[in-house]
């Protein structure tokens, strides 16, 4: 917390500097952009009033998609949307999504192993207790988002999110959506992943511990309770582990004469974390405000009473730290590298209105980073902070449109040892969003982003999507975008080498699609659903940043990249359930053809090549039973050849193809209520919930094993890092809940 103080004090001088010194600077551009963007939320307020009463008549409440939030995902997720515009049903791209049934019995993985193992990316990853980054249809890290709460967290400095850093075991859902970037949630970035937690209706308490192979062990609290309109959410989470595997390695043998395998085992490899995650929740009120006999303290303070029964409030702060050693690779391995990561995110929204939606938020971050190799002469330290103020209106235009706008303000500072000096940015942007239906078969989606950065300027991104039924089901889709990812604070002021002269990359998209949602079957106590994606993509990114040595031998970066990525893609999910027997089998083939398309400089060799650590080919599959109180799974992902330079040259190139299977078992043991409170006294709290009582808390006891890499497939994602054997976790939990709890997914 001393590190958090020290960037707290630092944010507060260099956002009281940014205020003071840059207004006068950069006058000319407020006048410009913000003017006209304030101009513009005046006309909508004004045009809102106007509209208020007749929307009323228009359309009762009961067929407003605001007041009916729409529904989607099969049986193994369930996602409430707050808003239309956030049903990504409607977005005109594929997408995946993984629930929180799943992700309970991936109780031993971080998001990076999840993204891997279930969705259509490909995750470079050092091995456990590393770096994993995100990459999605042949676009790396940096030109790939993470979304929090409809917050990005790509680290300003590099550009990317260590995936590795966010235990999945803290969260309830993820959603992918590769072909939506800057247009549709800000930031940077053409394609996005969005982390997702649930507000539990109810009280309830779960604690678990787990213990597996390699030293690992897990604990997590989990506690919330509701009453009313208030709700809070406190998640808490410890991990630990030694990462001491064993791996094969080919060397040269002088006995032998020969290179052949022989086992190693990595060093100073040991991580531990520790992550909070705490959310309070007040809602509109339900209840009438009554009068006060004082006239005048009522006129006075009657609207204010109004606005704060009727209008949301919402806070939620994540903290995490983590200490790990950083082993190196096979070739050169660290025996006294370590690394500690540590943040701290807090979100606060107040929203209010029904068909005319405001609402306000404001995003905090401190973030820290501290790499020390005391063999190569390493330590660095940086600590960065960031600040966003966002208000958001949506309202409808007239029965079948709405328009959603959006008005942001953010400055983010970096204090790093590897800097000259402290280095800070602004930005102001404003988005809009037209969503149109036309008939009951046609929908058009038109997003729009405007951003200025005092550092390097002006730029924007779009996206149209349009969504047609050609039959109740049966559906085609189309997206076009262009998407704009600004350059890191490094490729901008790296002493010496960083570049004040670039500009942002630009990322064409285009695809289209064909969607099949139906019940194929459907009997007494029953059915039997399918839904089916079918995807064509191809993306072009022009002014890409690449780092290259000069004459000298000097890396720097420069705008010389052009890139052309295109692929298919196809999910098929049956869904199906009968009595108490429920499950889901899904299965994703996954394409991406990814080179560049001109040279770099005179005879670049990896023209026309494919991307490093690109797989033209993933197959990835998993099948989830449940019986009562018993489920299972089991997951199988194929990831094909990979090269790890960019010409192919390298003598380890291509790397293998592998195979992965991975099984989940967990049994849930309730402990019945008349054990302890008698048989009258079970009947009269189950008459009792009849009649809307909150029923008694009730206990459950649960096992669940995790077993990785059933086979001991030998493979690398990353070369030179090796990835572990078979292993296992296994966990127990304690949960008490209340038997009418249930769990609503936010989409924000």
């Amino acid at each position: 917390m001393v590190r958090f103080s020290h960037l707290f004090n630092l944010s507060v001088s260099i956002a009281a500097n940014e205020l003071t010194t840059r207004w006068a600077i950069n006058h000319f551009y407020y006048e410009l952009i913000t003017f006209p963007g304030l101009t513009f939320l005046i006309v909508q307020i004004t045009f809102t009033l106007n509209i208020h009463a007749m929307a009323h008549e228009m359309q009762i409440e009961a067929h407003d998609t605001l007041a009916n939030l729409p529904i989607i995902g099969l049986a193994e997720i369930e996602i409430i949307a707050q808003n239309p515009y956030q049903d990504f049903q409607l977005l005109g791209t594929q997408y995946g999504r993984l629930s929180k049934e799943l992700l309970e019995l991936r109780f031993a993985s971080h998001m990076g192993s999840i993204a891997q193992e279930f969705s259509s990316a490909y995750v470079q990853t050092n091995g456990p207790g590393s770096l994993a980054l995100l990459s999605q249809r042949g676009l790396p890290a940096s030109r790939n988002q993470v979304v929090w709460n409809g917050f990005g967290l790509n680290h300003p400095m590099l550009g990317v999110v260590d995936l590795s850093l966010i235990p999945s075991n803290l969260f309830d859902a993820v959603l992918f959506t590769p072909g939506l970037g800057q247009a549709r949630f800000g930031q940077s970035g053409a394609g996005s992943m969005h982390i997702l937690q649930q507000t539990f209706d109810g009280d309830r308490i779960a604690l678990q511990y787990s213990m597996g192979k390699y030293g690992a062990k897990q604990t997590r609290v989990h506690a919330a309770s509701s009453k009313d309109n208030i709700s809070w959410d406190l998640r808490v989470y410890r991990m630990a582990a030694e990462n001491n595997f064993d791996f094969k390695k080919r060397v040269f043998d002088p006995e032998q004469r020969a290179i052949i395998p022989k086992w190693y085992s990595r060093e100073n490899n040991d991580s531990q974390s520790h992550s909070v995650l705490f959310n309070f929740k007040k809602e509109p009120s339900k209840m009438t405000l009554k009068g006060s006999r004082d006239k005048i303290f009522n006129r006075t303070f009657s609207s204010l009473r109004s606005f704060v029964a009727k209008s949301e409030y919402q806070s939620t702060i994540w903290a995490f730290t983590q200490d790990n050693n950083i082993p190196g690779s096979k070739l050169s391995p660290s025996l006294r590298a370590n690394q500690s990561d540590a943040y701290l995110r807090w979100i606060q929204g107040l929203r209010w209105g029904i068909r005319n939606q405001w609402r306000i938020q404001h995003f905090g971050l401190w973030q820290a980073l501290d790499f020390k190799d005391p063999d190569k002469e390493i330590d660095s330290e940086s600590d960065i902070w960031s600040s966003i103020i966002r208000i958001e209106h949506q309202n409808r235009l007239g029965k079948s449109a709405y328009l959603q706008s959006l008005v942001e303000w953010s400055i983010t500072g970096v204090n790093s040892t590897d800097y000259e000096v402290t280095r800070s940015r602004w930005s102001f942007s404003h988005r809009h969003t037209l969503h149109g239906e036309y008939g009951t078969r046609n929908i058009l989606r038109v997003d729009m982003n405007q951003a200025y950065y005092d550092d390097f300027g002006l730029n924007w991104s779009g996206e149209l999507g349009w969504n047609s039924k050609l039959s109740p089901a049966l559906g085609i889709r189309f997206l076009s975008a262009k998407h704009s990812v600004i350059p890191t604070f490094n490729d901008l002021y790296w002493p010496v080498l960083g570049n004040s002269d670039l500009r942002s990359e630009q990322v064409y998209s285009i695809e289209s699609g064909l969607q099949l949602a139906q019940t194929l079957l459907h009997w007494d106590g029953g059915k039997l659903r399918t839904d089916v994606q079918l995807s064509y993509y191809w993306n072009t990114v022009n002014n890409g940043i690449r780092w290259l040595p000069d004459e000298q031998g000097l890396s720097k970066p420069l705008n010389i990249e052009a890139i052309t990525a295109r692929g298919g893609e196809l999910d098929i999910a049956l869904a199906f359930h009968h009595a108490q027997f429920s499950g889901v089998v899904k299965s994703g083939a996954y394409q991406v053809i990814a080179h560049m398309d001109k040279e770099r400089y005179k005879g670049d060799p990896a023209l026309n090549m494919q991307l490093r650590y690109t797989p033209k080919w993933q197959f990835k599959h998993y099948i989830h039973v449940q019986y009562k109180e018993l489920q299972a799974m089991l997951s199988n992902s194929y990831v094909a050849e990979r090269y790890s330079s960019a010409d192919h040259s390298s003598p380890f190139d291509p790397l293998s193809a592998y195979s992965t299977w991975n099984a989940s078992f967990g049994v849930e043991i309730p402990w019945a209520a008349d054990r302890i409170l008698g048989t009258d006294q079970v009947e009269k709290d189950f008459k009792g919930a009849s009649r809307n009582i909150p029923r008694r808390l009730l206990w459950n006891l649960s096992w669940s094993l995790e077993i990785n890499n059933i086979f001991s497939e030998t493979y690398e994602q990353v070369l030179n890092y090796p990835m572990p054997g078979r292993h296992f976790m296994l966990s127990i939990q304690l949960k008490r809940e209340g038997s009418g709890s249930r769990a609503i997914m936010s989409v924000n």
